[in-house]
C-alpha cells in the first residue's frame, strides 16, 4: 500500500481527549519538530508518559517518530493540572510562556529549547512544549556541579543587563520593587497570628529588622531574575562544551537584584564551599560585564535574602497548614539571620 504514512498515537493517560490530541499533533508537526531537525516531517508514532521530572504541574515526555524513522523526544508541560493551587496562575503561566517565546527558548545557554505551545484560553487548554532535556537535579549532585550553576547565573545576568531583548518582556516579569518585599511582610504577619500572640510577638522581632533592609534590597541593579533558582530546580546534563547547567520552571522570572537568585542557590552552605560559589558567580558576573561588589556587601545581600526566604516560608505556613513547630524552627531560623541584615 503506498500513499503518506499513517499517523499512529498511542494515548498513555494524560490531558484531554481526542481533539485535544489532534491539536498536540499538529503542533508537532507545524513547530515542534521543524523547529527540532529544521524541516516539516509527517508523525508516524507518537507516544505520551508521565514525567518522571514532574513538579507541581503534569507534565510529560512526549515520545515522536517521524515517516524516515527519526526519533525525538519533548517535554509537555500542562498548566491546567496542578497538585495545589498557585496564586494567579494565568500571569504565571503567560509568564513563561512569554520568556521561553522571547528571552530563553533558543537553548543558546544551556535553557531548554521552545518548540511549541498548544494554548486555547476558551477550552482552558494550556500547554507548553519544550526540548526533552536529560539530566539530574543540582540537589543529587556533588559541589563542583553547584558551581557550574553559580557561573552559570553569572553569565546570565551579564547576557541581559540592559539588552532590549530583556525590555521587551519586563511588562511579563515580577518586579521586586519595595512594594514586592513589603508585601511578603504583611503576608507573614497574616498568617502567624493564626498561631498564637507569642509567636506573632517573635515574628514582630523580626519583621523590624527585614522591614528596614527593604529599601536596600529594592534598589539593587536590575537584571533577570529567575525568581525559584534553587537545586530542584536546576538540570544538570552534557551539553556540547561540557556540563549543561539548564534551569527549569521560570514562572516566577522577575527584574530585581543579582543577588535574590544566588541567595537561593547558595542557602544552606558553610562558609569554605559558600565562598567558592561567590567567587565562580563573581568572576563570571565580571567577565559578562557585572563586577560584584566586595564580599562583606555581598554577603550582606545574600543575609538579606535568606532572611527574605523565611519570611516567605511564614507567609505560606497557616494556608499550608505548618504545624506550629515547623513555625517555631522557621522562627528561630529569622531570629539567627535577622541580626546579620543591619544596614
Amino acid at each position: 500500500m503506498t500513499g503518506a504514512p499513517q499517523t499512529h498515537r498511542v494515548r498513555q493517560p494524560s490531558p484531554g481527549g481526542a481533539a485535544d490530541s489532534s491539536r498536540l499533533l499538529r503542533c508537532l508537526e507545524q513547530h515542534a519538530i521543524p523547529r527540532t531537525v529544521g524541516r516539516r516531517a509527517r508523525v508516524a508514532h507518537v507516544s505520551r508518559s508521565p514525567s518522571p521530572s514532574a513538579t507541581s504541574y503534569r507534565s510529560e515526555v512526549v515520545s515522536v517518530r517521524v515517516a524516515d524513522g527519526t526519533e525525538m523526544r519533548f517535554f509537555l508541560k500542562d498548566y491546567g493540572s496542578s497538585r495545589r493551587p498557585r496564586p494567579a496562575p494565568a500571569r504565571r503561566r503567560e509568564r513563561e510562556l512569554g520568556i521561553y517565546r522571547r528571552l530563553i527558548g533558543s537553548g543558546e545557554i544551556g535553557t531548554a529549547r521552545y518548540c511549541g505551545a498548544v494554548w486555547d484560553d476558551g477550552a482552558a487548554l494550556h500547554w507548553l512544549l519544550l526540548e526533552f532535556v536529560a539530566g539530574t537535579q543540582l540537589r543529587h549532585m556533588e559541589l563542583r556541579y553547584w558551581i557550574d550553576a553559580a557561573r552559570w547565573l553569572g553569565r546570565l545576568q551579564g547576557r541581559f543587563a540592559g539588552s532590549p531583548a530583556l525590555s521587551g518582556v519586563v511588562p511579563l516579569l515580577e518586579r521586586h520593587d519595595a512594594h514586592f518585599f513589603a508585601a511578603k511582610a504583611e503576608r507573614a504577619r497574616g498568617s502567624v497570628s493564626h498561631y498564637s500572640p507569642a509567636l506573632a510577638r517573635r515574628l514582630e522581632g523580626i519583621l523590624e529588622r527585614y522591614e528596614s533592609s527593604i529599601d536596600l534590597l529594592a534598589s539593587q541593579e536590575q537584571v533577570l531574575v529567575h525568581g525559584h533558582y534553587e537545586a530542584a530546580n536546576i538540570l544538570v546534563g552534557a551539553g556540547a562544551d561540557g556540563v549543561r547547567i539548564c534551569p527549569v520552571d521560570w514562572e516566577l522570572a522577575a527584574v530585581g537584584s543579582r543577588f535574590f537568585d544566588l541567595a537561593s542557590l547558595c542557602d544552606g552552605f558553610q562558609p569554605a564551599a559558600l565562598h567558592r560559589i561567590w567567587d565562580a558567580y563573581g568572576e563570571a558576573a565580571a567577565d559578562a560585564g557585572l563586577p560584584t561588589p566586595a564580599r562583606d556587601q555581598v554577603r550582606l545581600l545574600v543575609d538579606c535574602f535568606r532572611l527574605f526566604r523565611v519570611i516567605v516560608w511564614l507567609g505560606g505556613a497557616a494556608e499550608k497548614r505548618y504545624p506550629p513547630s515547623g513555625v517555631e524552627r522557621l522562627l528561630a531560623r529569622g531570629e539567627i539571620l535577622a541580626p546579620l541584615v543591619e544596614t
